[in-house]
């Protein structure tokens, strides 16, 4: 987005001018738009992310220490997985 934000700066002919390069300028606003759309897209996968860890920890944290509790397809996965990893 800075690239963006800096040739959209540059779109000005020259210093103090009125008249505007209007190719540069929308180029520029392209590249804003794509990386705020880069930035907003990253942010939504990485939460996903987040929230499916949490998720499987907190099965495994439950199947761990409740001795009633049934365990779950992500619990016993995740268990697995750590037994492996041993």
């Amino acid at each position: 987005m800075s690239i963006g934000f800096l040739t959209i700066m540059l779109s000005p002919a020259s210093p103090g001018a009125t008249d505007i390069r209007t190719g540069i300028m929308f180029a520029g606003l392209i590249i804003v738009g794509l990386g705020f759309w880069w930035y907003r897209h990253d942010s939504k996968v990485y939460s996903a992310k987040i929230a499916e860890e949490n998720k499987k920890a907190d099965a495994e944290y439950i199947l761990d220490h409740d001795p009633h509790a049934k365990p779950t397809k992500e619990a016993v996965t995740a268990k697995e997985k750590k037994v492996i990893k041993k």
